[in-house]
């Protein structure tokens, strides 16, 4: 496995509505990755949403990935009906469906929240980790801690983001 990390949108948009991209840019400078489709997704929610700006705005992410081999393509579309995709919604899951698709690619960890695109990147044997990993990582290497780590995933909660209800303070410990 590579040490990339192959972000989706749920992560980046967490981070960035609560004003805490700093951290991704921290631990992962050098080593993220993203896809156009995700990119895209970040431009449409920053109209509702103006600190996802930060995002496309972050040199730490390089320029996104546009997967053009046809293997891809179709793979991406495989992963998008997997999850729930519909024709009558042509973007719903492409952001996942790429983020797996190059992460498979690069042999390197997907950055995913959504639960079903986590199963099956289980399933076809893909590291991942998610916006919580991460806070316990960087709270692991000191650079917050627990109380720090509690309060920005409150603020996220704040900001709408969804988390499993067993999430306490005592999990960043």
């Amino acid at each position: 496995m590579s040490d990339r990390f192959i972000f989706d949108s749920s992560p980046l948009s967490a981070f960035a509505r609560a004003g805490r991209l700093d951290l991704l840019a921290g631990r992962y400078a050098d080593r993220a990755m993203w896809t156009v489709e995700v990119r895209a997704e970040i431009a449409r929610g920053s109209k509702a949403y103006p600190p996802l700006r930060g995002v496309l705005a972050a040199r730490w992410l390089g320029d996104p990935v546009r997967l053009t081999d046809p293997a891809d393509l179709q793979e991406i579309q495989r992963i998008r009906w997997a999850l729930g995709g519909k024709s009558s919604r042509p973007r719903q899951h492409l952001g996942e469906a790429s983020t797996i698709v190059l992460a498979r690619r690069e042999d390197a960890v997907a950055v995913l929240d959504d639960r079903d695109a986590r199963r099956l990147a289980r399933a076809l044997g893909l590291h991942f980790i998610g916006t919580l990993g991460i806070i316990r990582a960087i709270t692991r290497d000191g650079l917050l801690d627990a109380d720090e780590a509690w309060a920005i995933v409150q603020t996220m909660r704040a900001q709408g983001f969804r988390m499993p209800p067993w999430v306490k303070r005592n999990w960043f410990r």
